[in-house]
C-alpha cells in the first residue's frame, strides 16, 4: 500500500535462473534441455548451439526479426546499455539473482501489494513453436517454466501470482497445461503465444482455448502477441542503431492494438462474452483513438468497407466489456486515456525488473504524480485489475 492506495502490479516479470533447465527439466528430456553458456548480465541466456533447439544457422542472425541461434536476443537488445546499468538499477535484487525474496523485499519498499509475473527476459526458449522441433520436447519446456515459476511464487502466493506461460503449440496441449497450472499454482491468466502455423486466434480450433477460460474464469494477456503474423517488429529488427529504439517504439503497442482489434473484428469476444483479454506492456495512451477509429469503421463513415459486419455490438461496447490495457506510471497520455474511459478499463504496471521499466522507486510514484483524480487511480491500481483478474487475484 502507498499513500493510502492499495496497489497491483498488473503486469510484472519474472527473471529466470540460468539453471532453470537443470533443475526443472523433467527426465525423460534432460538430455535434450536448452544448455546456458552465457548468462548476459544477469537478464539474457544465450544457449549452446547445434541441437534440435539452437541449430547453425548463420543466416538466422541476418534475417528480419531473427535471433541468432543461440541466444534469446536480437538486435532490439544488442545495446551494451541495456544491460550495463541492471546493478545499479535493482541493487540487492540484482545481486540476488532475482529471488523470491529480494522482490519481496522490493515490494515492500515500494508499496506495491500483489504483482502478476509475466515471463521474464530470458524465456523466448518457451516459445519455440518451429515445425522441426519436436512438441514434446517444447510441451516439456513450458512445464519446466509453469513449475518453475509456481515454485518462485510458492514462496508468498497471496502476493506473487502466477501466470500460466504457453508455448506455440496445439490448441489441446495449450489446455492441458492450462488446467494444470490453474489446478496447482492458482494461475491468474495465461500468456498467449502467437497461433501455430497458418492458424488464427479467430479459427474453429481456437474456439475450446476460449471456452477453457471462461470455464476457469481466467482471462487471456496478450503481451505484445500477434493474433496473425508476419509480427510489426521484423520491419527492422535485424537492424542497430536508431533502429532499435524504433522497433521498440512499434512492438508492443501496435501489436497490442492490432491484437485487440482482432478478438474484437472476428467475433471472438462476440463468441464468448464472459471472455476477458487484456494487451499488456504496450501503454494505455492510444485507447482512444483506437477503439474510436474501430467503431468508425462498424457505425461510422468507414463502415462502408465492410457490408457483412458480423458485430451486432460496437467495438467499444466490446472494449467496456471484455477488455484491460495496462499503463505505465509515466505515460504522457495516461490523463486523456483516463477522461476518456471514466478511469474504467485501465490497469497498472511496472514492468520489473525489465532493464527498460520504471527505476523502481519511481514507476508508482508516477503514477501517483499523474492529474487524474484519486478515485480513477484507485481503480487504475486495484479495483480494475480486480476485475480483470478475479478472485483469485485476491487469495
Amino acid at each position: 500500500m502507498r499513500d493510502g492506495f492499495k496497489v497491483i502490479d498488473a503486469d510484472a516479470h519474472l527473471q529466470e535462473p540460468d539453471d532453470l533447465w537443470s533443475e526443472y527439466v523433467e527426465p525423460e528430456f534432460y538430455d535434450r534441455r536448452p544448455r546456458v553458456k552465457e548468462y548476459v548480465g544477469k537478464t539474457f541466456f544465450r544457449y549452446e548451439e547445434g541441437n534440435e533447439l539452437f541449430p547453425k544457422e548463420p543466416e538466422a542472425a541476418t534475417a528480419p526479426g531473427g535471433v541468432a541461434p543461440g541466444s534469446t536476443t536480437s538486435a532490439l537488445f544488442s545495446s551494451p546499455r541495456f544491460v550495463r546499468d541492471q546493478e545499479t538499477k535493482y541493487g540487492h535484487a540484482w545481486e540476488a539473482t532475482w529471488s523470491p525474496e529480494s522482490r519481496l523485499k522490493d515490494m515492500d519498499s515500494y508499496g506495491w501489494d500483489k504483482q502478476v509475473m509475466i515471463t521474464g527476459a530470458g524465456s523466448v526458449i518457451n516459445r519455440v513453436g518451429k515445425s522441426d522441433v519436436d512438441p514434446a520436447l517444447v510441451m516439456a519446456l513450458a512445464r519446466a517454466y509453469n513449475n518453475w515459476a509456481g515454485d518462485f511464487a510458492s514462496t508468498d502466493p497471496s502476493r506473487l501470482k502466477v501466470v500460466v506461460t504457453l508455448p506455440t503449440a496445439d490448441v489441446e496441449q495449450q489446455i492441458i497445461e492450462t488446467r494444470r497450472c490453474v489446478e496447482r499454482f492458482n494461475a491468474v491468466t495465461i500468456n498467449m503465444p502467437s497461433p501455430k502455423g497458418e492458424s488464427m486466434w479467430h479459427d474453429e480450433h481456437h474456439q475450446a482455448l476460449w471456452e477453457t477460460c471462461v470455464e476457469l474464469d481466467l482471462p487471456v494477456s496478450l503481451h505484445g502477441t500477434n493474433g496473425v503474423g508476419p509480427d510489426v517488429r521484423r520491419r527492422y529488427g535485424h537492424l542497430k542503431g536508431s533502429f532499435v529504439a524504433l522497433t521498440h517504439v512499434l512492438g508492443n503497442t501496435l501489436e497490442d492494438m492490432m491484437s485487440l482489434a482482432h478478438f474484437i473484428f472476428t467475433g471472438i469476444l462476440e463468441k464468448h462474452p464472459d471472455l476477458r483479454i487484456s494487451c499488456l506492456e504496450g501503454n494505455a495512451g492510444w485507447v482512444p483513438f483506437w477503439v474510436s477509429r474501430m467503431d468508425d469503421h462498424v457505425v461510422g463513415r468507414q463502415s462502408v468497407f465492410d457490408d457483412e459486419s458480423i458485430l451486432p455490438l460496437k467495438p467499444s461496447d466490446y472494449f467496456f466489456r471484455q477488455c484491460f490495457v495496462a499503463a505505465d506510471g509515466d505515460e504522457g497520455a495516461l490523463n486523456f486515456a483516463t477522461q476518456w474511459t471514466k478511469g474504467e478499463r485501465i490497469v497498472w504496471n511496472t514492468d520489473y525488473p525489465h532493464p527498460d521499466a520504471p527505476d523502481p522507486d519511481k514507476a508508482l510514484a508516477d503514477l501517483l504524480a499523474q492529474p487524474i483524480s484519486d478515485s480513477d487511480k484507485r481503480k487504475i491500481l486495484w479495483d480494475n485489475p480486480v476485475q480483470l483478474y478475479g478472485n483469485r487475484i485476491l487469495t
